[in-house]
C-alpha cells in the first residue's frame, strides 16, 4: 500500500491503549488464547466463511469483493474484502483495551453509548494488478473496497476517560498482529484523533465484529489513508514533541 498519507477513506483494526512518558499507544490485547496465528493454517481456517470472495493470497489472507457486490450500498459481511499483512491476531477471553494504564473490557466501552455510522474502506493499493508496470505488493484488482455500517463510539469519548499528557501532539497506533519481530503502527496528530471522524467500533453491519474484520474491536479513521493496512490495535502511545522542534 502507498508509503505516504493522504485524504481517503481508512481504518486500522482492533484497538488497546496504553500511554508512556515517551509516547501514546493504542496497545495490544493482553492473555490472547486461541490457535497458533503463525501456523500455515491459521490464515484460511479464520477466513473461511469468506467464499464469496476472490482470494489474492493465502498466506497471509488476502482476498477482495466480487465487482457484483460493489453494486450494493452496503456490503454484506462475507462479501467484505480483507486486508492482512499477518495472521489476524485470536481475542482470547480476557482481551481488555489498555489506555493511559486503564484496562477496559469491551463491556465498559458499551456503556459509553453506541453510535452507527457508514464509512467505506479502500486499500490504497486498489488496481495494483491493472498498473503498467505493475509497482510491489499485493496484486490487488478493483475489489479492495467496500461499505459497512460500523456500530461503536467516538476515540475522544474514551481518551477523556483516559487521557494523554497535555503536551502529546501525536497519539501512535500499535497493531496487536505482528510476526513475532515486526509490528504495524501508524500515527494521527493528536487533534485529529480526537475528531469526530475517528472511532473504536465492535459492530459490523448489526453484528458483532468479525475476527477476520478486527473483531473485537477495531479503529475506524474516515477521511485518512494510511500506507500499510487495516490492523488490529492493541497498543496507543502519545508522542511529545522532540527537542528543538514545536
Amino acid at each position: 500500500m502507498r508509503t505516504h498519507a493522504r485524504r481517503s477513506p481508512r481504518a486500522m483494526r482492533r484497538a488497546f491503549c496504553s500511554f508512556s512518558a515517551a509516547s501514546c499507544r493504542v496497545g495490544r490485547s493482553s492473555a490472547l488464547t486461541g490457535p497458533d496465528p503463525g501456523s500455515p493454517g491459521y490464515h484460511i481456517d479464520a477466513m473461511q466463511e469468506m467464499s464469496r470472495l476472490h482470494v489474492i493470497t493465502e498466506t497471509p489472507f488476502n482476498a477482495e469483493t466480487a465487482p457484483s457486490d460493489l453494486t450494493r450500498p452496503v456490503t454484506p459481511l462475507d462479501a467484505f474484502f480483507v486486508r492482512n499483512h499477518f495472521a489476524p491476531p485470536p481475542p482470547g477471553p480476557d482481551w481488555r483495551l489498555e489506555v493511559n494504564g486503564q484496562r477496559f473490557c469491551l463491556a465498559d466501552l458499551q456503556v459509553l453509548g453506541s453510535e452507527t455510522r457508514a464509512a467505506t474502506l479502500e486499500c490504497a493499493g486498489n488496481g495494483r494488478a491493472l498498473m503498467e508496470p505493475r509497482p510491489p505488493g499485493t496484486p490487488w484488482g478493483t475489489g479492495a473496497v467496500a461499505t459497512a455500517l460500523w456500530t461503536g463510539i467516538p476515540l475522544a469519548r474514551l481518551m477523556a476517560k483516559a487521557a494523554p499528557p497535555p503536551d502529546s501532539v501525536e497519539l501512535v497506533f500499535e497493531g496487536a498482529d505482528g510476526d513475532g519481530t515486526t509490528v504495524y503502527a501508524r500515527s494521527l496528530p493528536i487533534q485529529e484523533a480526537l475528531g469526530k471522524h475517528v472511532w473504536l467500533v465492535w459492530g459490523m453491519n448489526g453484528e458483532s465484529l468479525p475476527v477476520a474484520h478486527g473483531g473485537p474491536l477495531r479503529l475506524i479513521v474516515a477521511g485518512w489513508q494510511w500506507p500499510g493496512r487495516r490492523t488490529a490495535v492493541p497498543h496507543v502511545k502519545h508522542r511529545r514533541p522532540s527537542a528543538g522542534r514545536e
